[in-house]
């Protein structure tokens, strides 16, 4: 999303873009972030 096909930083992102894409990573994040590997009670850590 910060580069365009010639590989130039380029924002070519509408920032309603960014800002969905933010808002979807942030609630991707906060869902896993309690996500126990295995049944061993150890929890992943960000």
């Amino acid at each position: 999303r910060l580069y365009d096909k010639t590989g130039s930083l380029v924002q070519w992102w509408k920032q309603e873009s960014i800002d969905r894409y933010n808002a979807q990573t942030r609630c991707f994040v906060q869902q896993f972030d309690n996500y126990t590997l295995f049944d061993d009670g150890v929890t992943v850590v960000k």
